[in-house]
């Protein structure tokens, strides 16, 4: 028989009120940044990258001394995608989260790869403050867990759109135009 383990005992209750409840702040962020399998940069409002974590350094292989301070756009897509990335981050400034799947070539061997990027608006009480950048590799599916980056796109906008209620109905009547 197993020999009996000693119990912890709790001599008072703590309770928390939400004054004394500790505020997220710079220690949280960095457990985030550094325990994300996606790669996430945090851009201030002109898309300069203010922290880059572990996960970005390994996907779009610059480190993050490399990376903070210079524009996101010249890291993480290809060059001919840099003004579609541009138009996102404006898009992201104003309060939306945008979804995309783009190109960017690998670090490791110069091959393609498909990258799903989301911009989320950083926000404080006047706006939008800056964009979280999050991507993740999707060239291959891992047992279907990603599917098709396009088909995952598109899952995703109709959800969120779903969710929003932002789909209307539009109709317009089929007329026989010799007899009206």
């Amino acid at each position: 028989p197993l020999a009996s383990r000693p119990r912890a005992t709790r001599t008072r209750e703590l309770t928390v009120t939400t004054d004394e409840r500790p505020k997220p702040g710079a220690a949280h962020l960095q457990a985030l940044l550094q325990g994300s399998d996606d790669a996430i940069a945090l851009l201030d409002g002109e898309g300069d990258v203010i922290s880059w974590s572990p996960a970005a350094e390994a996907l779009f292989g610059h480190s993050a001394a490399a990376a903070i301070g210079r524009p996101v756009d010249a890291l993480v897509v290809a060059p001919e995608r840099v003004r579609a990335l541009r138009r996102y981050l404006r898009e992201a400034m104003t309060g939306e989260t945008v979804e995309t799947c783009e190109s960017h070539t690998s670090p490791d061997d110069g091959s393609a790869m498909s990258v799903l990027l989301r911009l989320l608006p950083v926000r404080e009480v006047g706006g939008a403050i800056g964009t979280a950048l999050i991507a993740r590799d999707v060239t291959r599916s891992r047992g279907g867990e990603e599917g098709d980056p396009q088909s995952r796109l598109w899952h995703n906008r109709i959800e969120h759109a779903l969710a929003e209620d932002r789909f209307v109905l539009a109709a317009q009547p089929v007329i026989d135009l010799a007899t009206d």
